[in-house]
């Protein structure tokens, strides 16, 4: 029968405990906070963008709108809806 359905109840807490997040807040704001960020933004963009990664959802679903305009072509902007997974 092996581990099946012994993995965590749906709804129970994440790992990682709220006391660790608060240490990270508090490292956070004791470097500088948002500017800090800012900082990290300018200097390390790629490390920036994986932080941002993490806190955007992983799923989208519905409709998006997108404008765009071609480079190196007949300058036109075209207005798009895309069907997104859900």
């Amino acid at each position: 029968m092996g581990n099946r359905g012994l993995g965590r109840r749906k709804g129970s807490p994440n790992k990682l405990p709220k006391a660790v997040k608060e240490m990270i807040c508090e490292a956070l704001e004791a470097v500088g906070g948002i500017d800090y960020l800012k900082r990290q933004a300018q200097e390390n963009p790629t490390a920036f963008l994986a932080l941002i990664g993490k806190l955007i959802p992983v799923e989208l679903a519905g409709k998006a709108t997108v404008t765009y305009k071609l480079v190196n072509a007949i300058p036109e902007e075209r207005e798009v809806e895309l069907e997104l997974p859900s």
